[in-house]
């Protein structure tokens, strides 16, 4: 079932033979009140028709009716919006809201630690890339974020067990290869 998500209210429209009818008379009441030129009809037509709506099971107006993966979802979408106007902190919040709903939404962990990469918070960035390569260690771009957020700390071992493991999912990568060298020539 497709779901439409309207500001305070969850819409299910596309499944329900309900919506089509009532729909349907409010167009006709639309096209009378513009006939008749009665602004007030018109709006009258619409609060029955909203009513309507709601008491046919077409739209739940409490937000929390909303599951929890949804809501994930829509706090993810925000995190990324805010990143990428530049608004680190508020997005990490949006972030650690989606968390909230889902702690095993890896890209929620991942665009947090993007947003703590630009805050040159290496420490809670690396922290949130290890969630990232926890949930899921197939995720190359988890690893290869954490061992830049190990090596600006200064892990260097720490740094070049995680390129590694980016390199066995990635095997082609110059720029790990590059980084994979400097760390063992460091650590030699």
């Amino acid at each position: 079932m497709r779901e439409t998500l309207v500001g305070w209210a969850q819409i299910n429209l596309w499944d329900n033979p309900k919506f089509y009818f009532i729909m349907y008379h409010w167009i006709d009441c639309i096209n009378f009140s513009r006939v008749l030129k009665m602004r007030f009809f018109c709006i009258i037509s619409m609060i029955v028709i909203s009513f309507s709506l709601i008491t046919c099971g077409c739209v739940n107006t409490v937000n929390e009716n909303i599951n929890p993966e949804n809501r994930a979802i829509n706090h993810y979408n925000n995190g990324v919006d805010l990143s990428r106007s530049v608004r680190y902190e508020e997005a990490i919040k949006e972030y650690d809201l989606a968390l909230e709903n889902n702690p095993k939404m890896k890209e929620a962990w991942y665009g947090k630690g993007l947003c703590y990469n630009q805050l040159e918070r290496n420490p809670e960035a690396r922290n949130c890339y290890q969630k990232v390569v926890d949930i899921d260690p197939k995720y190359a771009k988890g690893w290869f974020n954490k061992a830049v957020s190990e090596d600006r700390l200064h892990y260097y071992e720490d740094a070049l067990i995680s390129i590694q493991n980016y390199l066995n999912l990635v095997p082609n990568d110059s720029d790990a290869i590059v980084i994979r060298d400097r760390l063992i020539k460091y650590l030699s």
